[in-house]
């Protein structure tokens, strides 16, 4: 009887991710619409978009104690910390069990497996080049803060992010003992890799494409936000915060209007290159599969939710703000 557990227990794991997304993404487009209900819950969802230069326009709700529980802005590294060791040992484990013919069953005979692996190492690729973006390239000011709900809703969604990306059947193939005894050598493990990267789809190439453009288009924004920052050193501030008062050292004097490439069309460039990275990534993993695709809904209404402010943020400081750009869609919003 116990021997059912496991099964039983790994079979359920689809239907957690999926309740895990559609909470998300429906918090996010919630949050988004203009209703006059739930103030507090909105107030929790608005904050956790609220960061660094945004962070002195929380919504009015009161949320207690919470209100103002904050962290440093530059914790955003831990995330990619996190999401790069965790997408690694997840691309690793199906890559292994993938090598071990006779492990995946159907899996590896409709494609799924091969899906799963192109989206592990392109989210794999993408977490790397963000974690070095993090240590290198970002700089944040010293008092930029963002919300305690933000930072650990942020673990969760980067652990979650790549066992979404798995076959649901997998979870039952577990149960069932699908776990090879030993090992494949490293021969293996290339040769099953060079396999899954010759099988894919037309669409998959499309989908690999736009992931590709999506993350030359942040890495270039990141790059023209990072040049904006003074050169000199910064004093950290303090870890875990509730004051509810404007961020120390956080003022206009660490923000300048950015120009060139993509901000001449959006404020948010590197939000919109973020939606077309995971569109990528969904028509890479997502071939007849829910979960990518409920990840996407919830990256492009949480980048909607945080665009606004910052947009608004910029016309409000700068008073020759370019009356042209939009938000984050060119033309649109």
């Amino acid at each position: 009887m116990l021997e059912v557990y496991p099964a039983a227990l790994l079979s359920s794991v689809p239907v957690l991710l999926r309740v895990y997304w559609v909470l998300a993404a429906g918090a996010a487009v919630f949050a988004l619409l203009p209703l006059n209900v739930a103030p507090s819950f909105r107030a929790a969802v608005v904050l956790s978009a609220c960061r660094g230069k945004t962070w002195d326009s929380k919504p009015a709700a009161r949320l207690g104690p919470l209100t103002g529980l904050s962290v440093p802005q530059s914790w955003f590294a831990h995330f990619y910390d996190v999401g790069a060791a965790v997408n690694a040992a997840v691309l690793g484990s199906l890559l292994a069990l993938a090598a071990n013919s006779g492990s995946l069953g159907s899996m590896a005979a409709d494609g799924a497996s091969d899906a799963a692996l192109a989206g592990l190492a392109l989210l794999q690729a993408h977490l790397t080049r963000r974690l070095a973006e993090a240590n290198w390239l970002a700089c944040y000011p010293a008092g930029a803060r963002m919300h305690a709900i933000a930072y650990l809703f942020g673990l969760s969604y980067y652990v979650v992010l790549p066992l979404s990306l798995l076959p649901d059947e997998l979870w039952q193939r577990l149960g069932e003992g699908a776990w090879p005894a030993r090992a494949p050598a490293a021969p293996a493990l290339l040769a099953r890799a060079r396999c899954a990267a010759a099988a894919q789809p037309p669409i998959a190439l499309l989908g690999a494409a736009v992931f590709l453009v999506g993350n030359a288009l942040q890495l270039h924004s990141h790059w023209l936000l990072a040049r904006l920052r003074p050169a000199q050193p910064r004093k950290p501030g303090p870890d875990v915060s509730l004051s509810e008062g404007p961020a120390a050292d956080a003022g206009d004097g660490d923000y300048s209007v950015p120009r060139g490439g993509a901000f001449a069309l959006v404020s948010c460039p590197h939000y919109l290159a973020e939606i077309v990275i995971y569109a990528g990534l969904a028509m890479v993993a997502g071939r007849a599969r829910l979960q990518p695709w409920l990840v996407l809904t919830w990256v492009v209404a949480n980048l909607l939710l945080a665009a606004g402010p910052t947009h608004a943020w910029y016309r409000r400081r700068f008073k020759d703000y370019p009356a042209s750009r939009r938000a984050i869609i060119p033309y649109v919003y």
